[in-house]
């Protein structure tokens, strides 16, 4: 997936139900992990650097996220939280 840095979109998985359910979330980051190692990977934080490890594997690859913080705060958050890409719906633009 070409561009996913800076998107927005609604949670839909069911790992973080009570945290992220509701909210648009930002992705932030997505973490490289060669064979599903989580001991072994890569952090992009730009599209160019995603798009030089050969992209997003929705299987094995963990999307970081943050969750835009309504009234009173009117903010992105500023912990983040790991989601799979299947976890994210109506991905969209809006940098």
């Amino acid at each position: 997936m070409e561009g996913l840095i800076g998107q927005v979109a609604k949670y839909v998985g069911h790992k973080h139900t009570w945290m992220l359910d509701g909210h648009d979330l930002r992705v932030v980051a997505v973490i490289k992990r060669p064979g599903g190692d989580p001991d072994a990977g890569t952090v992009c934080h730009t599209n160019e650097a995603l798009a030089d490890t050969g992209g997003v594997d929705p299987e094995r690859d963990i999307i970081e996220v943050v969750a835009w913080l309504g009234d009173p705060y009117d903010r992105w958050g500023f912990v983040p939280s790991d989601v799979k890409l299947a976890d994210l719906n109506g991905l969209r633009d809006e940098r």
